[in-house]
């Protein structure tokens, strides 16, 4: 995914689940691509108000319970939640 974003000139951060401050580093970024596979490591404090989050981690939370990993304003913070839940 970093390589196709490179690709069309966009400017990618790669970090690791122990980057250290990774929430600070997370909430810079316009769109979010998690591909962590634990359920709600990334929280509400990771993300910039308006920014696109793309959920590629897999593991056995489906989508519809994203209320409950990040809270009932994660449509007031998020400009896009997209999972992409491998079956």
């Amino acid at each position: 995914m970093a390589q196709l974003l490179l690709q069309r000139d966009a400017t990618v951060t790669i970090c690791h689940s122990r980057t250290r401050d990774l929430a600070s580093v997370t909430r810079q970024a316009d769109i979010l691509i998690a591909a962590i596979g634990r359920a709600g490591f990334i929280g509400m404090e990771h993300i910039k108000p308006g920014a696109a989050v793309i959920d590629v981690g897999v593991n056995r939370v489906q989508i519809r319970v994203a209320r409950q990993l990040f809270g009932e304003d994660i449509e007031r913070r998020l400009g896009i939640l997209l999972n992409v839940a491998l079956r």
